[in-house]
């Protein structure tokens, strides 16, 4: 029998969900723009990181996920 997934426990320390994803910036301003998020943090050019940008965003519950996207395709990231 297949359990919803509202029933499945989750750890009482998860803090966030990491994605890596091809666009954090896109996909961050999507569930910003349609699913209640707003920008929590960022981490790129702009704060000294050269290889990878980092877009946190979290809900009104404190749910955080981060999307995570790298700057260049052949990068060890």
């Amino acid at each position: 029998m297949a359990r919803s997934i509202d029933s499945v426990p989750l750890e009482s320390n998860l803090d966030h969900v990491t994605f890596w994803v091809g666009n954090a910036k896109q996909a961050a301003s999507f569930y910003t723009s349609r699913f209640g998020f707003e920008y929590y943090a960022y981490k790129g050019l702009e704060t000294g990181e050269r290889n990878v940008a980092y877009h946190a965003i979290r809900n009104a519950e404190g749910m955080v996920f981060v999307f995570i996207s790298v700057y260049h395709p052949d990068s060890n990231e």
